[in-house]
């Protein structure tokens, strides 16, 4: 498995898991208080990926 596609950590899934079920801000917060740039990069990216997702699947932004 390249680093490239690597499954994210349990603590980044974790987080995801904590902004969709809770709340965004808790889950920003919370990788901040980590202070480990990585784990925020990749909470980061996959933010951005899956909350896209989610916005075209339930109508609130268009596919582009």
């Amino acid at each position: 498995v390249s680093l490239l596609t690597a499954p994210p950590s349990k603590e980044v899934q974790e987080l995801v898991e904590l902004a969709f079920s809770k709340s965004l801000g808790e889950a920003i917060e919370l990788a901040k208080a980590t202070q480990n740039a990585a784990l925020i990069d990749a909470f980061h990216d996959i933010m951005v990926d899956d909350l896209y997702d989610h916005l075209v699947e339930t109508g609130k932004l268009e596919k582009i």
